[in-house]
């Protein structure tokens, strides 16, 4: 069996494969927080497709899990309940499935 630190580290490199699909920059845990930094250039193509679109509708359907929020740099999702990286790896791989839903 693999030390815990290195499963996080093949978690870690999931979580990055993952988020560059759902149009993330960044991936932050911080406590039981989760953020996820949406693209930062708001002139990016991400924005004008069917995934920022997904992305809309996976915010409001789960709304009391995820909210959106607005920084002066960008925008960011916020969820509550992690408390791994485990967690974080299902929350992204989630997002990153119902975003690139057709």
């Amino acid at each position: 069996m693999l030390p815990a630190e290195v499963l996080n580290l093949f978690d870690t490199t999931r979580i990055r494969e993952a988020a560059k699909r759902c149009g993330l920059e960044r991936v932050i845990m911080k406590g039981k927080q989760l953020r996820l930094y949406l693209i930062g250039n708001q002139d990016s193509d991400f924005y004008k497709g069917k995934h920022f679109d997904n992305l809309m509708e996976y915010i409001s359907w789960y709304s009391g899990k995820i909210s959106i929020k607005q920084t002066p740099k960008g925008g960011y999702l916020l969820r509550e309940d992690i408390h791994s990286v485990k967690d974080v790896l299902q929350a992204v791989e989630e997002l990153r499935d119902f975003i690139g839903k057709q």
